[in-house]
């Protein structure tokens, strides 16, 4: 028997490796089940925007949506780049009295 010209090709996918980030889908469990977060403390309403900061709703953990890996590394330089912006200004204007 030949197969149907007319069916939509079949993709076999390989497994998940665990520890292997994946778009959309939670490092830490592996679902796919995760909400928006709109507001953080280290990044208020801006920060996870930028990152697309997600929060798994089976293991609690923060990840980023666009390539399922961490945010750490992106969040510290984030804070470290708001706090010297936020000390340039400070300075700007208490030096300008």
């Amino acid at each position: 028997m030949s197969q149907n010209p007319y069916q939509a090709p079949t993709e076999d996918k390989p497994p998940r490796q665990t520890g292997t980030p994946q778009p959309g889908t939670c490092p830490s469990c592996g679902q796919e089940d995760y909400r928006k977060l709109s507001f953080t403390w280290w990044g208020g309403a801006l920060g996870p925007r930028l990152f697309h900061h997600v929060k798994c709703n089976g293991c609690g953990a923060t990840f980023n949506s666009a390539t399922g890996a961490s945010n750490t590394t992106a969040i510290v330089i984030y804070s470290v780049v708001v706090g010297v912006v936020a000390i340039a200004i400070f300075a700007l204007l208490f030096n300008a009295f």
